[in-house]
């Protein structure tokens, strides 16, 4: 299982080729959905999402009705997969910069846990 490992860890078994790119689009998919479906098995759904859409980015990139063209993928779930998009578009110009803005928090008493 793919939950729990760092990025550092996932970054490792990508590169020793111990798992592929699907599989761990797969675990991430998985994750997300279970947000948006508690109580039931998202790995089905998840597969579902991969064969249809081909890889992460054609998930994670397929509009509210693509997804929701899926069995088993309702509103929530789509919205919930769209809404990942949306904040990873925001954020992630930050991320060369995180180590900078951590120390910076750090600096004015923050707690970056």
């Amino acid at each position: 299982m793919l939950l729990g490992k760092s990025i550092t860890e996932l970054h490792e078994l990508l590169v020793s080729k111990k798992v592929t790119p699907l599989e761990l689009a797969k675990e991430a998919i998985e994750l997300l959905l279970f947000f948006a479906i508690p109580r039931r098995s998202t790995n089905e759904l998840a597969h579902a999402l991969l064969n249809r859409f081909k890889n992460f980015r054609g998930v994670m990139d397929a509009d509210m009705s693509e997804l929701q063209s899926v069995p088993g993928i309702g509103e929530n779930a789509a919205l919930l997969l769209k809404l990942m998009t949306g904040l990873s578009e925001r954020y992630a110009p930050l991320l060369p910069y995180r180590d900078a803005l951590l120390a910076g928090l750090r600096l004015r008493g923050c707690s970056t846990k």
